[in-house]
């Protein structure tokens, strides 16, 4: 395993428990530029938008963020899948829980929502939403310097359309939007 790797697991007191796999293949996965942030085992539950459709999964496997992207990977049968997503794809994020019980990392593109699980105590939830929230600002700002051409409208389009397909709660989007006027 990756020497990053081996550090956010045991930053994040994580555990490769059946996931050995997961974790060889994550690691194979990466490039030498990235740097993982975050690893965990983790069940995630995927929807995937399908037009009017929507197919959801709930699968044990393993959560990498780096600097650079969101990757879950899983086995399936004798080989190894992965879910990737690009930071700056990413429409939104929130990570709640009662800190007794763990919680949820929800991450939002246009395609999919993943749902995450997380077994933490309140303190360690907030350290890995703020290394979440950095690392996708990161991304944004390095996307915005580089003269990105997402503009504030597509932005709103984006979140009302996650909105409306139901990915979105009422109250999720108010909030999301809010959040975009806020950075003007």
């Amino acid at each position: 395993m990756r020497v990053d790797m081996q550090e956010a697991l045991e930053k994040f007191k994580g555990h490769m428990a059946l996931h050995k796999k997961s974790f060889e293949a994550i690691s194979e996965y990466l490039t030498a530029e990235e740097k993982c942030l975050y690893v965990n085992s983790t069940v995630a539950k995927i929807t995937t938008n399908l037009g009017s459709k929507s197919k959801t999964e709930k699968l044990p496997g393993v959560l990498c963020l780096t600097d650079k992207q969101i990757i879950f990977a899983y086995g399936a049968l004798m080989s190894h899948k992965m879910y990737t997503t690009n930071l700056d794809n990413v429409l939104m994020m929130d990570i709640g829980g009662d800190g007794f019980s763990g919680g949820h990392l929800e991450v939002s593109t246009q395609m999919r929502q993943f749902d995450f699980l997380i077994k933490y105590k309140k303190e360690m939830i907030r350290e890995v939403q703020l290394v979440f929230d950095e690392a996708i600002a990161n991304a944004k700002n390095a996307d915005a310097k580089e003269g990105s051409t997402v503009s504030f409208a597509d932005k709103i389009k984006q979140i009302a359309e996650l909105h409306e397909r139901g990915l979105l709660t009422d109250n999720e989007y108010v909030v999301k939007k809010k959040q975009l006027l806020e950075l003007m």
